[in-house]
C-alpha cells in the first residue's frame, strides 16, 4: 500500500472515530451530523479523483454519489429544515439506485447455479425475521417501498458474495467485494431499526457507533476497490 492510500485510508478512519467520540460526548446532536456529512462526502470526492482503469471503478463512483444523495434526505436535511416524510421516501430510492448500480457492477458471469441460492439463505433468514418485526410499524406506500427495497438488499448482498465463486473478478477482489456486500446488507438492517422501530429511532450509542463503522468499513472496501490497479482474472 502506498503511502497517499495510507494517508488517505487512515484520514476516514481518524474521522470515524472523532465521530464516534462526539457521539459519546453529544448524543448524536450537531457535532455528529457535521462529522458523518464529512465522511460521506470524503468518501466520494476520493471516489471521484482516483484515477480508475476499468468501467466498473467508474461505474462504482455512480453508487457513492447516490449513496451521498440518500444520506441527505435521510440525516443531513432535518439540520437545516423540519422533518418531513416525502424526505424517508427520497432517502430510500436513493439506496434503492445505489442497489442498481452495485448489481451492474458486480453480477459479471451471472449463471444461475444452486451456489446461489446457498449463498442467498443467510440473508433471506435474516431478512425475514427482520421484516417480520419491523412491518407492524410501517403503513401505507412505505411499507411496499420497504419489502421492495429489503428484497433487492438481499439480491445485491447475495450477487457481490457470488463474485468469489463466478471467476470474473481477481480472488482478493471478491473477497473484499463479498465482505462489503454483507457489510452493507448489516448495516442497511441497522439503519431500517432506526428508521421504523419505536425503540431505536431515538439515539442510541452503541447502534449509532456500530452503524458508522460498519458504514464506514463497507464504502472504504468498495474505495480499495475503485483504486484497485487490476480487478479481472
Amino acid at each position: 500500500m502506498k503511502s497517499k492510500d495510507i494517508i488517505t485510508y487512515g484520514y476516514i478512519i481518524i474521522l470515524t472515530f472523532l465521530l464516534m467520540g462526539a457521539n459519546f460526548l453529544f448524543g448524536g446532536g450537531v457535532q455528529s451530523k457535521i462529522l458523518m456529512v464529512t465522511i460521506r462526502v470524503s468518501l466520494m470526492i476520493v471516489a471521484i479523483v482516483s484515477k480508475k482503469k476499468y468501467p466498473e471503478q467508474q461505474l462504482l463512483v455512480i453508487a457513492f454519489i447516490l449513496s451521498v444523495i440518500s444520506d441527505l434526505f435521510l440525516t443531513i436535511l432535518e439540520l437545516v429544515t423540519p422533518y418531513r416524510p416525502i424526505y424517508d421516501i427520497i432517502g430510500i430510492l436513493g439506496f434503492f439506485g445505489t442497489y442498481i448500480v452495485l448489481n451492474t457492477v458486480f453480477i459479471r458471469n451471472y449463471r444461475f447455479k444452486i451456489l446461489d441460492l446457498i449463498a442467498a439463505l443467510p440473508f433471506l433468514a435474516a431478512y425475514g425475521i427482520i421484516i417480520r418485526t419491523l412491518i407492524p410499524f410501517v403503513s401505507g406506500p412505505l411499507r411496499l417501498v420497504a419489502i421492495f427495497l429489503g428484497a433487492i438488499l438481499c439480491f445485491t448482498a447475495t450477487n457481490m458474495v457470488a463474485t468469489v465463486y463466478r471467476g470474473f473478478y481477481r480472488k482478493r477482489i471478491a473477497y473484499l467485494i463479498a465482505l462489503s456486500g454483507t457489510m452493507i446488507f448489516v448495516c442497511d438492517m441497522f439503519v431500517a431499526f432506526s428508521m421504523f422501530h419505536p425503540e431505536y429511532q431515538r439515539f442510541i450509542l452503541w447502534v449509532e457507533n456500530t452503524t458508522w463503522i460498519i458504514y464506514t468499513s463497507e464504502w472504504l472496501i468498495l474505495l480499495v476497490i475503485i483504486r484497485a490497479k487490476k480487478l479481472h482474472n
